[in-house]
């Protein structure tokens, strides 16, 4: 049995959390001893740092791996390497390699795995709906004989509202390798990062900021960390709000981060906030609390851990329960504060370790073609 992971970005990509979350899994399952193959493209590769082989078959310690030039390639590249006792898990509903060869699996008779990674969020399909729906249509005839990959009990609901209350879900969340931890001195900032995008709801937390009396009168700022690629409508709009709000000072843009840069970002913030509208994991949030960095998630995530271990809040995403939430973080004290640290070690280490958690995905893809 070979596992074929595919999606249209790969790490070293920083494309999207897809892109390290494919990558730490297919690294897991190699030291596993199992046989992995990753068919990808080239996409936001940095040829300038990485010397990545493209259209040719390479091993970079975690399988056979392809970066195709196009996503054609990808496709065709997919759909020569599945064999009969070969388990194929995609990422992304609408990634048309995707669905192509679910509709190719489905036609011969095989099963597959599915991480929509959270498109079926109702504000997630509400994004270039007219270019959707067509294909969901289509896919709504062959999601009896997909086995739905959920990370949250939320991004379960969310898949059987679009397939079906029939349709077969597993649900884990996105493991990942622990980064070393960086010892650095943690200071007033506050932290977003992350996509720049609407559904991100980066304004209610600048608008929160705006609120919140133990921000403005403390000194901290606030440092926004993402690539706007696509969106400089509203980035633009961000930054007129940031404007028209007097925070010129206090709010910084500093683009995209990678590598110890962003571990740094982490390790040095003292609190990670996660507005978004809708996520059907957050990989940023493991990110920070790997760090000791506490986190405030809004309730459209799927963090109710944070509470339960006190290593953060779980708040509705208004700007003024935002800044509630940031007012309770920068008042606490000492003591206080270094026990969140300490949880948030802890809550990663306990429900997040990859390496503690593969064999539950083993299991899985051993048992594909028994699911009913």
């Amino acid at each position: 049995m070979r596992i074929i992971l595919t999606n249209g970005s790969f790490y070293p990509a920083q494309t999207g959390g897809p892109s390290n979350t494919l990558y730490w899994h297919a690294k897991a399952l190699q030291q596993r001893s199992q046989e992995v193959v990753v068919l990808t493209t080239q996409e936001g590769i940095d040829h300038s740092k990485h010397n990545i082989a493209v259209n040719k078959w390479a091993d970079y310690g975690f399988g056979k791996i392809k970066y195709c030039s196009n996503h054609v390639s990808a496709l065709w590249s997919t759909l020569r390497q599945l064999q009969k006792d070969d388990i194929l898990h995609l990422s992304s509903l609408f990634y048309y390699p995707a669905f192509l060869a679910a509709m190719y699996c489905y036609v011969k008779g095989q099963r597959w795995i599915w991480s929509p990674r959270g498109e079926c969020a109702t504000a997630a399909l509400q994004y270039s709906a007219w270019k959707k729906k067509p294909i969901l249509k289509l896919l709504r005839k062959i999601s009896h004989k997909a086995i739905f990959h959920a990370t949250s009990p939320k991004e379960t609901a969310e898949i059987r509202s679009v397939f079906g209350n029939n349709t077969q879900v597993i649900e884990f969340p996105n493991y990942c390798y622990l980064e070393d931890r960086i010892a650095v001195p943690v200071t007033k900032q506050l932290l977003f990062v992350g996509r720049i995008h609407p559904i991100k709801a980066i304004e209610n937390l600048i608008e929160a900021v705006s609120l919140s009396k133990a921000f403005l009168h403390k000194g901290y700022t606030l440092k926004i960390v993402g690539k706007h690629d696509g969106q400089q409508e509203y980035f633009d709009q961000l930054q007129q709000l940031v404007k028209g709000l007097g925070l010129e000072e206090r709010v910084i843009f500093a683009g995209h981060l990678a590598g110890a840069a962003k571990l740094k970002a982490y390790a040095e913030s003292y609190v990670l906030v996660l507005p978004s509208h809708t996520e059907n994991f957050g990989n940023v949030v493991i990110e920070a609390l790997n760090q000791g960095t506490p986190v405030i998630a809004s309730l459209n995530t799927p963090w109710e851990l944070l509470p339960e271990y006190n290593a953060g809040m779980h708040v509705p995403n208004a700007p003024a329960s935002l800044a509630q939430a940031i007012d309770a973080l920068l008042e606490l004290d000492e003591v206080q504060y270094e026990e969140m640290r300490s949880n948030a070690f802890r809550l990663c280490e306990e429900q997040f370790s990859i390496e503690k958690n593969i064999d539950k995905w083993i299991r899985i893809y051993d048992n594909v073609q028994h699911y009913s």
